[in-house]
């Protein structure tokens, strides 16, 4: 599955309601949902209560978000009422740092709604942006819409005089920790974003990938970047398990 874009030069996210409609497959479901200023001073208001939590709200505003839901709990042990991918403030913050490094080849696990896939493939510094998801059920919701808005989307937002040649976007269907890319490719930037929610569970899977994609990895490119979602938050989790394990 692949898709020609244009590049851009600022890397704004989009509002992905906008971008996706709603729609199910068995197991998963894309649906939109509003933050009023209620929704945000409750939310403010948790972060004061519990401080260790208060970098997930600080950014919140209102307005309407983009959820991706597991039904009956699919791939969530959040639940269905909370998404397992979103594109609100605290998403965005959590992924920032990526879209700023991208360029050259880029390699992504996980699909998500495709949030971080539009800054990207709008940066003319990107050449390719290849996704591993998991599920094909993911795959079949989000990226046959992304597949029909990107081209209008991106050439609206073209801000590119002489725009330079386009780039592929293609999504395969495989697990982050059994796929083999071709033998000969080299990625100048790999992002790791698997994970539903942060639990000190994630750091063995966070270290195991980081291992695996080094052979695939050009650590000799012009901007090499490599990274996992919220490894620095989850690193500290395994601290504290570690320290609250020590008293016992």
């Amino acid at each position: 599955m692949t898709v020609r874009t244009k590049p851009f030069l600022v890397p704004p996210f989009f509002e992905m309601a906008k971008v996706l409609k709603p729609a199910e497959t068995e197991h998963f479901q894309l649906s939109s949902f509003e933050v009023d200023d209620g929704d945000v001073k409750r939310m403010k208001l948790r972060g004061v209560i519990h401080p260790g939590y208060g970098r997930y709200w600080r950014h919140f505003e209102a307005g309407t978000y983009m959820g991706l839901y597991g039904k009956d709990g699919k791939t969530s042990s959040w639940g269905t009422h909370d998404p397992i991918m979103s594109d609100t403030p605290y998403e965005r913050e959590t992924n920032y740092e990526f879209v700023q490094a991208a360029n050259g080849d880029v390699l992504i696990a996980g699909l998500g709604i495709g949030m971080i896939v539009l800054p990207i493939l709008y940066k003319p510094e990107v050449r390719s942006v290849t996704v591993i998801e998991k599920e094909r059920e993911i795959s079949e919701l989000v990226f046959p819409q992304l597949d029909s808005v990107l081209p209008k989307l991106l050439a609206e937002r073209d801000l590119h005089p002489n725009p330079v040649e386009y780039k592929a976007f293609t999504v395969v269907v495989g697990d982050a920790f059994t796929y083999e890319p071709p033998v000969d490719m080299q990625y100048d930037c790999i992002w790791f974003d698997i994970w539903p929610m942060i639990t000190s569970d994630n750091w063995e899977g966070m270290k195991i990938l980081t291992r695996r994609y080094r052979k695939w990895w050009n650590r000799k490119g012009k901007n090499p970047f490599m990274g996992s979602w919220e490894r620095n938050e989850v690193r500290y989790h395994v601290a504290q398990d570690k320290k609250f394990e020590s008293r016992w």
